[in-house]
C-alpha cells in the first residue's frame, strides 16, 4: 500500500490509497506488518507515526533518517534485498526482538519534541554551512 499521492496516480507493485485522514492512517498502520519510508532528502513525520504504531520501519541507508534517529531504530535499506528480507523476518517473527525494538523506539519517541527536532535541524544546517 502507498499513500500521500493523488489517488489517480497508478503505481506498479501496490495499491495507491491516496491522501488519508488520521483514522484511515491509523487503521492502515494497524493492518500492516512493517512500514517503508524512502526519502533521501528529509525526514518526515511518517517514520515517527509508524514507530509509534509499533511497525518495524525500513528507511534508506543513504537518506537523512540517521541524522535524527539512531541506526537501530529502523532497518536501513542499502539495496541488498536478502539483507532486507532477513532483517524484516527477524523484526516481524522474533517476538523478543520485536518487543525490544518496539520498546526502544517508543522510548526514543518519548524523548522527541519540537524543541529537540529544531535543535537537530539547526545542527544539520550548521553542518551543511561548515561543509560537513
Amino acid at each position: 500500500f502507498y499513500f500521500g499521492d493523488d489517488k489517480k496516480i497508478k503505481i506498479d507493485g501496490g495499491t495507491n490509497l491516496g491522501k488519508l485522514k488520521k483514522d484511515e492512517l491509523a487503521k492502515l498502520y494497524s493492518e500492516c506488518d512493517f512500514g517503508m519510508v524512502f526519502s533521501y532528502t528529509n525526514i518526515s513525520l511518517v517514520p515517527y507515526e509508524m514507530m509509534a504504531a509499533g511497525l518495524p520501519l525500513v528507511e534508506l541507508k543513504e537518506g537523512t533518517f540517521t541524522e535524527f534517529m539512531p541506526e537501530n531504530a529502523a532497518v536501513l535499506y542499502d539495496g541488498a534485498c536478502e539483507k532486507l528480507y532477513e532483517e524484516l523476518k527477524k523484526r516481524i517473527f522474533d517476538e523478543e526482538y520485536f518487543e525490544e525494538t518496539d520498546r526502544r523506539n517508543k522510548r526514543l519517541l518519548r524523548e522527541r519534541n519540537w524543541e529537540k527536532a529544531t535543535e537537530d535541524m539547526i545542527a544539520v544546517l550548521n553542518g551543511v554551512e561548515n561543509g560537513d
